[in-house]
């Protein structure tokens, strides 16, 4: 769409970084998944910072993931 596309200009162009759902979904997925299956982080930093987040910015998170926006 040609507003979608000058969007994703003007944003480059102020120096910011522009993903598409799907990137983002993935980056999501992969972040989700280095989790053990015992739902224990393998880096305590990143669980600390998972466990950091609200109950809603969670289920967003996880909305996100399922590639809904």
């Amino acid at each position: 769409e040609p507003d979608e596309l000058l969007s994703a200009i003007r944003v480059a162009a102020g120096g910011e970084a522009l993903l598409s759902p799907a990137a983002t979904k993935g980056l999501i997925a992969r972040f989700l998944a280095q989790q053990d299956t015992a739902g224990e982080d393998r880096d305590p930093a990143r669980a600390e910072r998972l466990e950091s987040l609200t109950v809603r910015e969670r289920e967003v998170l996880v909305q996100v993931a399922g590639g809904h926006s």
